[in-house]
């Protein structure tokens, strides 16, 4: 599974950030803008396809960067406003197009905000993809496996060696 060319055939992106992948740019980033600069080098990767990240982080990890503010939410911190529902109606749009989920280190404390409404989109969305990143918590359902790839490792990591670095 090659993660870029997955992202090339993409109609739409919906990346995750999880508490794993906060923890390891907070160990990771000895300044903000070193963790800015790698979310900079995710945005300049996705330019010109059309994405949307989530995180289920009690703080905003991507503001200040060049990743869209528009293509963020975080429902942690706003709770179910009007980002919320155009992320929803963005999700809505995505049905029956090649969706690629990317999702980084997401663990069990807030599993219905990423982790199983994203099963359940691959689920039903049979032109979707899941890509799911974890040290720890990388185990998906047996019913969507032939569309969705389990990566044991950091997420962090994977992301600045399969995306960032390319």
């Amino acid at each position: 599974m090659d993660l870029n060319l997955l992202i090339d055939d993409a109609d739409m992106i919906l990346i995750g950030l999880g508490s794993e992948f906060k923890k390891e740019c907070d160990l990771k980033f000895e300044s903000e803008k070193d963790r800015l600069a790698c979310f900079d080098s995710l945005a300049k990767r996705l330019e010109g396809k059309n994405y949307f990240f989530i995180t289920s982080l009690e703080e905003d990890i991507v503001k200040g960067s060049n990743i869209k503010e528009t293509k963020t939410v975080n429902p942690v911190i706003t709770g179910e406003d009007k980002q919320f529902t155009y992320y929803n109606n963005w999700l809505a749009a995505s049905l029956n197009k090649k969706l690629l989920i990317i999702e980084l280190g997401e663990d069990f404390l807030r599993p219905n905000l990423m982790r199983w409404p994203f099963e359940r989109i691959v689920m039903i969305n049979q032109k979707s993809h899941l890509v799911r990143v974890s040290s720890k918590f990388a185990q998906l359902p047996e019913d969507i496996g032939d569309r969705a790839f389990s990566i044991s490792l950091s997420p962090l990591d994977y992301l600045e060696n399969e995306l960032i670095s390319k």
